[in-house]
């Protein structure tokens, strides 16, 4: 698990039920938060709902997500990966400092938790984007780098993965 974890950023167990938790938090730290999702195609929350949710990062204290498929969905349930601070070591500082400037809501799942955090954090390294939890940039130099980085996200290359029951 752990060389998976440098080496590509991600590890897919194909049976987590041949892991357990113990083993998983030895390589990875103690969890955060952990909660059940199920589809209720009647949900207002977009996370419980049966609709794709479009690319976004999960907590920004997180290091390491662990999602576990306890049914599998009739249609879609694919899982995509993109490496995004790959994509952002080829962007000029220009825009970095502009995705710096760019506000976006936090999750609030901790008290501790700021109201909102940069889309990029310079110093941090870390992305955290969520298009439901954006505003739009003001000026116009945000606005093309929110563009760009929009767009990057669309022509990146893509890990697709679709969990296994269990």
């Amino acid at each position: 698990i752990k060389g998976n974890l440098q080496e590509y950023g991600f590890v897919h167990i194909l049976y987590p039920n041949s892991l357990n938790e113990e083993k998983i938090k030895v390589v990875c730290g103690d969890t955060l938060f952990k909660t059940l999702v199920k589809e209720n195609p009647n949900s207002t929350r977009l996370l419980a709902s049966n609709q794709d949710v479009d690319f976004h990062t999960d907590h920004i204290k997180a290091k390491y997500i662990a999602w576990q498929c306890n049914s599998q969905a009739a249609l879609g349930g694919e899982s995509i990966l993109v490496d995004t601070l790959e994509l952002l070591s080829n962007t000029s500082k220009d825009i970095l400092d502009c995705l710096e400037a760019i506000p976006v809501k936090s999750h609030r799942l901790f008290f501790d938790d700021k109201p909102q955090y940069p889309l990029f954090s310079k110093s941090e390294n870390v992305l955290y984007y969520a298009p439901f939890l954006c505003d739009e940039p003001i000026n116009s130099k945000e606005k093309q780098a929110y563009s760009w980085f929009i767009n990057s996200i669309k022509s990146a290359s893509k890990i697709e993965i679709k969990l296994s029951e269990g």
